[in-house]
């Protein structure tokens, strides 16, 4: 997981996880976490001077580690055929693709075209031969596109094991993060029905330039987090 340095107004220097946002108001302060298709969470210092965002933060660490570790690996595959795809075909299969006579290929060749997400990131292509313009027929189709369909099916499962290996360590390296540790306490797995999602399926943080921390609107009084207590 990604971690940046941000300085308050207060001029603390905190090192953020993205998902978390930073908040300043002129009444508002305290961080935004946001992560996974569900509601957003603020996290309000409790104090106009920054006195209570390091324990802030700590408490939106700590739900940003739970919601990793309750809520499926984002993985950014399409579950769903794009409304322009003409056939159809499952989801990450084209064709059938027309392959002319060339070079010492004398006949029209015909194949399905499968996306296979390969888990250090990125993607390739298969090809399922089904026949040639003499030899294809119905039969020859289905069966091309049953082996298509479990090459799919496997490159699918192995990202997507990749990607749970891959959340449950940076769910890890949150826990033992120095900012994780700075305070007591805990922290329950946080629902906050009627808040709107910030984050569109298939991704981890919100569309949202987390990164950039820039001022926004005040959430409402019923969507926040009960503020921390100053020492």
């Amino acid at each position: 997981m990604k971690f940046r340095e941000l300085t308050l107004f207060s001029g603390q220097t905190f090192s953020v996880p993205e998902c978390i946002q930073r908040i300043d108001q002129k009444r508002t302060h305290g961080w935004q976490l946001r992560y996974g298709d569900v509601p957003t969470v603020f996290f309000a210092d409790g104090s106009r001077d920054g006195s209570g965002a390091a324990e802030a933060l700590r408490l939106a660490m700590e739900a940003l580690r739970q919601r990793m570790q309750s809520l499926p690996a984002p993985t950014g595959l399409k579950t769903t055929t794009a409304s322009r795809k003409t056939s159809d075909l499952p989801v990450g299969i084209s064709g059938p693709y027309e392959r002319k006579p060339h070079g010492r290929h004398k006949v029209t060749q015909f194949s399905f075209q499968v996306s296979v997400p390969l888990p250090q990131g990125g993607s390739t292509t298969r090809r399922v031969y089904i026949g040639t313009d003499r030899t294809m027929n119905a039969q020859k189709i289905e069966q091309a596109l049953r082996t298509a369909v479990r090459i799919r099916e496997a490159a699918v499962e192995q990202f997507v094991q990749a990607k749970n290996r891959d959340k449950h360590e940076q769910a890890m390296a949150l826990a033992t993060h120095p900012a994780a540790a700075e305070a007591g306490g805990d922290t329950a797995p946080v629902t906050l029905p009627g808040q709107a999602a910030g984050t569109p399926p298939g991704t981890a943080c919100s569309t949202a330039d987390s990164s950039a921390d820039r001022p926004a609107p005040s959430p409402p009084a019923s969507t926040r987090m009960p503020a921390p207590a100053n020492p």
